[in-house]
């Protein structure tokens, strides 16, 4: 009896390996070879770049950072940026650093660029919103285009603006392209195929490429008959995506890329690790906050989401409490990031609540400052103040937010993860020479 079971299991098994075998024999006639070839080798490339994911995002990460970079050794400081270059100043090397990053104009590398007879296969996606929306965004075009191993292209950046539309209306005067903004080469390391960065705005990129081949697809926010929200993972893009190899653009437009993607926790936060701000700003907030010493930071959004469940910020009273402010040590500056044009709004927090001294942006360095903002679009300087701002406040000892926000939501995630705070702020030291860089004197 037992005998005949195990020959009975052999024949059925038998039986399956043939009909597996048939199923091949039949895919093979009705798929060319050199397709075959292909998209062996595209999802083998696929599993090797998804396993190096999963084992980067496992490992053990690095020792806490210790001393916060304000506290790097950089004291005494020189009276004005004059006095940086006289050899007799003992922190000319780490200054001249800082100074070097903070003067430099990023530039668009060659192999980044986009030109009318690029080679290859792109994903493109649509931007809306502000900085916080649009990076979101980012970090899903990211999940979307590995898993359909294309290349990325880049939009620009824009000020805020409500829906994809309005996006779209922005003039090209009013942009600005990414690797100002973000570190490339950080971000290019999280893309199978790399990344190209877009000089134009949405419309105009599709006019230059208009004689190659583009499939514009517009993707359901929920689910079909329900309101429940239509996330795709990185593995459903995979198998609905990865074969669509025909044209050369495929194109997420209108609402396709507002909650969009998702992915597991570790491929996301090893995706969040390359989305980092470009040296030039990660320099330029070490520069201003130096005057800071050792201090804390708020940020408080006051012009729009304050009521309902963010009535936190209904006065300073209210956020005091709600985010225990009390915790702070209010001997050293409490430094205030926000929306608020009347910066008398906050005066109970030092009057009323005891902290010392109150900072804000327009304390900052304004010869350092208006030098750097000068290099962006008009309507784009508010966004990158907002970005300086950020790096600035990551920094703090303690910080609190405004909930529901996604600037302070960017400031507390790079806070929680020490490799993250690290990337953010780490500079590439190398000597430079001070002549080039004729910085206007500030109060230091």
């Amino acid at each position: 009896m037992r005998g005949t079971s195990i020959r009975n299991m052999f024949l059925l098994l038998v039986l399956f390996g043939g009909a597996i075998i048939v199923s091949e024999l039949r895919f093979y006639e009705l798929v060319p070879k050199k397709t075959l070839d292909e998209l062996r080798s595209r999802l083998k490339k696929a599993q090797r770049f998804e396993a190096r994911v999963k084992a980067e995002a496992a490992a053990t990460l690095p020792p806490k950072l210790g001393a916060d970079f304000i506290a790097e050794p950089l004291l005494p400081l020189p009276s004005s940026f004059s006095d940086v270059g006289k050899k007799t100043h003992p922190v000319e090397n780490k200054m001249s650093v800082i100074i070097h990053h903070a003067t430099h104009v990023p530039k668009l590398k060659p192999e980044w660029k986009i030109t009318p007879d690029m080679k290859g296969k792109f994903f493109v996606y649509q931007p809306s919103g502000g900085w916080g929306n649009q990076r979101l965004i980012l970090g899903w075009a990211m999940i979307a285009a590995n898993a359909m191993n294309r290349t990325l292209i880049l939009p620009v950046a824009a000020h805020h603006s409500n829906f994809w539309q309005n996006f779209n209306k922005h003039k090209p005067e009013d942009v600005t392209p990414m690797h100002k903004i973000l570190d490339i080469d950080a971000l290019s390391k999280a893309l199978i195929n790399g990344v190209r960065v877009s000089t134009l705005t949405i419309p105009d990129l599709e006019i230059l490429l208009e004689h190659r081949t583009w499939l514009r697809y517009e993707k359901p926010q929920v689910l079909r008959g329900t309101t429940k929200e239509n996330w795709w993972g990185d593995k459903f893009i995979r198998s609905q995506w990865m074969k669509k190899r025909t044209p050369d653009f495929i194109f997420w437009h209108k609402t396709s890329m507002w909650k969009c993607c998702g992915a597991e926790l570790a491929t996301r936060n090893w995706l969040n690790r390359h989305i980092i701000f470009h040296k030039h700003l990660k320099a330029l907030a070490k520069l201003l906050a130096i005057p800071l010493g050792k201090f804390n930071a708020v940020h408080v959004r006051r012009n729009d989401h304050v009521g309902g469940k963010n009535s936190d910020r209904a006065s300073p009273e209210v956020y005091y409490a709600r985010h225990e402010l009390g915790r702070f040590d209010k001997n050293i500056p409490l430094y205030i990031a926000t929306d608020e044009v009347d910066h008398a709004w906050f005066d109970p927090l030092k009057n009323a609540l005891g902290f010392k001294r109150l900072m804000f942006w327009n304390d900052l360095n304004k010869g350092i400052l208006d030098r750097a903002l000068e290099r962006y679009p008009l309507a784009m300087r508010n966004d990158v103040l907002g970005f300086i701002e950020q790096l600035i406040c990551a920094n703090g000892v303690m910080f609190e937010g405004s909930v529901k926000s996604t600037f302070s939501f960017a400031i507390d995630f790079i806070k929680r993860h020490d490799l993250l705070r690290e990337l953010h702020f780490q500079l590439p030291s190398r000597p430079v020479s001070m002549s080039p860089y004729q910085l206007p004197p500030g109060k230091m």
